[in-house]
């Protein structure tokens, strides 16, 4: 059997692949379908019915899903040059700081017609770690989104669960102990964790997305002591995790994905948990990026259009993505023209508009970006593991 080199997860998120160049990057070209478009992207990204796109773009897509986590993404573009038989990434966080340097990303021309939307987009979601990599453009933004917590409002006696709470709730409250569940990714849960201990003054702390050796290892011994004190109940790493302790009211908070709220209140009942406005939020968005086969094969006509869609163009991405998982973005105003012009249910326009602006109040609160792939992910994740270990 052919051995195939891959890096390791720490060589890749420590930057290690950017010293592997573009010369390690198979060029090999693969026939693809005038009319197709191929992707390979984080498997939330995809519609659930891709005929939308084929009615506004007149091509045919080509799926393949992959995993959240970033060493498997990058391992799988830089060792098995998935870039051969790709034309466009779908993924989230800050990859272009690794893929660029490596020559799996090539710029994108934001300067072409073909691709005008660009200009229309505000530069909070653009001009980003996850788009723009050494004042070059790599990505497109296509969902954006601001996490917080889920939480059972019944259990915690609150309210008004659209009046802001804080994320003491998760870290530090005697009303939750023993009933709150904690992502394991360190990229994610370690980000909020430590912008926790920031805002209470445990420690000093500059990035919460990218923290230093003694930054992390302050977060983690902070994270060890809570846990020690029975904060947490249990920890998680799936979607599915997350949806059954929620429903089952095995823990009342924790830090889940938004579409759980929709996935749980479709189980048990409508309005039963709801999604956190809180004191801060991991800022996230999921980009689109080129392979270099498009430009070895010439197909940007192809590619310009999908991206176009992507961001928004026509609407329906936007809209459907909306309504199925709770995501935002840029262009909401031409979701809301699709969804007219497609004669959706006043209620369903109603959702739109509350999605646009929940997302835009939410990247008004002083917070954070999100990284999956920060410069110091080493020391982070050494530290991170201390904390799931004690």
């Amino acid at each position: 059997m052919k051995q195939i080199w891959t890096p390791s997860r720490r060589q890749v998120l420590a930057g290690g692949a950017a010293l592997l160049g573009s010369s390690m990057l198979g060029r090999a070209s693969f026939a693809a379908e005038p009319d197709t478009v191929r992707i390979y992207g984080i498997s939330s990204m995809a519609l659930k019915d891709w005929s939308p796109f084929t009615e506004l773009t007149g091509l045919k897509m080509e799926f393949t899903p992959v995993t959240y986590d970033t060493g498997t993404f990058v391992r799988e573009i830089i060792g098995n040059d998935i870039g051969s038989i790709t034309d466009i990434f779908i993924f989230t966080g800050n990859t272009p700081r690794v893929l660029a340097p490596a020559g799996a990303y090539i710029p994108i021309d934001v300067e072409d017609p073909r691709i005008a939307l660009w200009k229309k987009i505000p530069d909070t979601y653009k001009l980003t770690a996850d788009c723009t990599y050494d004042g070059k453009v790599y990505g497109v933004p296509i969902v954006n989104n601001a996490d917080s917590f889920g939480f059972w409002p019944s259990e915690l006696g609150v309210a008004d669960p659209k009046a802001p709470l804080s994320w003491e709730l998760m870290f530090d409250s005697d009303k939750t102990k023993g009933r709150v569940a904690l992502d394991k990714s360190f990229t994610y849960s370690m980000s909020v964790m430590a912008q926790w201990v920031k805002q209470s003054g445990q420690a000093k702390i500059e990035n919460p997305a990218d923290l230093t050796a003694e930054e992390a290892k302050a977060v983690a011994d902070y994270g060890i002591a809570r846990k020690r004190a029975g904060q947490f109940r249990t920890f998680f790493s799936s979607l599915d995790e997350q949806v059954d302790l929620l429903s089952r009211k095995e823990v009342i908070v924790l830090n889940c994905w938004e579409p759980c709220i929709k996935e749980v209140n479709n189980q048990v009942g409508p309005d039963s948990v709801f999604y956190a406005y809180s004191d801060y939020y991991y800022q996230w968005g999921d980009a689109a990026y080129v392979s270099p086969s498009v430009a070895d094969n010439d197909r940007w006509d192809i590619v310009y259009k999908a991206l176009t869609f992507f961001m928004g163009g026509g609407g329906a991405y936007r809209a459907l993505q909306a309504v199925e998982r709770g995501y935002g973005g840029p262009n909401m105003d031409l979701a809301i023209e699709y969804a007219r012009a497609q004669n959706w249910p006043a209620e369903r326009i109603a959702e739109l508009e509350a999605v646009g602006a929940k997302v835009d109040a939410k990247f008004k609160v002083p917070d954070f970006w999100g990284q999956s792939s920060p410069s110091n992910a080493d020391v982070m994740e050494e530290e991170w593991q201390r904390f799931l270990n004690a």
